[in-house]
């Protein structure tokens, strides 16, 4: 039931309200959720978060120069997967990532702080630190943990993507 009251309040398409929503929940579902930031972070995804290539000066010339639909999401994620720049790992640790799938499909992403807990960008909204099955249901039930890629290497990933995509930089 949290699962599913999460993924309505992170698709209720008014992110300066998830804060306190998911405050509210406590009333009813006892939970670990800690909103980090005070103002919606709209210019980023769990997936630029999590690959830590937000502000990487690199990633942004790169993502500026693609088109809208050839950016660091979830097609950069099957890129990764599919090309086996990732590495799985069998056991969670804090420092690796954690991939959230639905019926085999990538969801969501977020770094492990510790065995159980996570932070991650959820949707449009905010950042939060949270426990594994702290999200919203639509991110799935299947969670598979990678060692992260540092930033250089993210960034030559995201430029290969982009050139199987046909974008010429």
């Amino acid at each position: 039931m949290l699962r599913q009251k999460l993924h309505e309040i992170t698709e209720n398409g008014d992110p300066s309200s998830h804060r306190k929503l998911i405050g509210d929940l406590r009333e009813h579902h006892s939970h670990n959720i800690t909103a980090l930031d005070l103002d919606a972070t709209y210019g980023f995804n769990c997936v630029m978060h999590a690959l830590d290539i937000i502000d990487h000066p690199e990633y942004v010339r790169l993502a500026f120069a693609c088109p809208d639909d050839v950016y660091a999401g979830a097609e950069f994620v099957n890129f990764l997967l599919d090309r086996y720049y990732l590495s799985e790992k069998a056991t969670r640790a804090p420092g690796l990532l954690a991939f959230y799938f639905d019926g085999g499909k990538f969801k969501h992403v977020g770094l492990l702080l510790s065995e159980t807990r996570l932070e991650s960008k959820w949707g449009i909204g905010h950042l939060y630190q949270h426990e594994l099955f702290e999200v919203p249901i639509s991110y799935g039930n299947d969670v598979r943990y990678f060692s992260p890629l540092s930033s250089e290497e993210t960034v030559t990933a995201f430029n290969d993507f982009a050139e199987s995509k046909g974008v010429e930089l």
